[in-house]
């Protein structure tokens, strides 16, 4: 039986951002970082990358070397999404979805943003993304 495992990225109205690792539904490794000092936690746009697989991670610690294991993937993915994204994103389309071939297989994107200001610019942040990804998975710690 394949398992679900999703990589997310969110960012808030107030500047906070959180991303994490989910297998089947069952938070693995997030991250919180602060926004602004006034707290709001309306969501300017996020993603999620989606992999069905037969071996997915079992372990919060085997969940970590998996993402390292597909930070290449990972940020080709994210590439190759901030370039079709690089106009913008249709707020009456959300979310937008593809799929990609990674080395690991195929891989499924889906981003939205929430604000006209937010989609107009939403190739930019997924690129920012891809740019610092080897130093956000990381910092990602267990959860639960």
């Amino acid at each position: 039986m394949m398992a679900e495992v999703t990589l997310y990225y969110q960012e808030r109205a107030d500047g906070g951002r959180r991303s994490g690792l989910y297998v089947d539904g069952s938070p693995a490794l997030g991250v919180f970082v602060e926004g602004g000092e006034e707290s709001d936690p309306a969501l300017l746009w996020y993603l999620d990358l989606v992999w069905e697989t037969d071996t997915p991670p079992t372990s919060q610690e085997a969940a970590r070397a998996w993402l390292a294991d597909r930070a290449d993937d990972i940020r080709a993915v994210l590439e190759q999404t901030a370039d079709e994204l690089e106009v913008g994103i249709d707020v009456d389309l959300i979310p937008w979805r593809r799929e990609w071939q990674t080395g690991r297989g195929p891989v499924c994107i889906a981003v939205s943003a929430m604000r006209r200001f937010a989609a107009v610019d939403v190739g930019r942040r997924v690129r920012d993304l891809a740019a610092r990804w080897g130093s956000l998975y990381p910092s990602l710690a267990p959860v639960g």
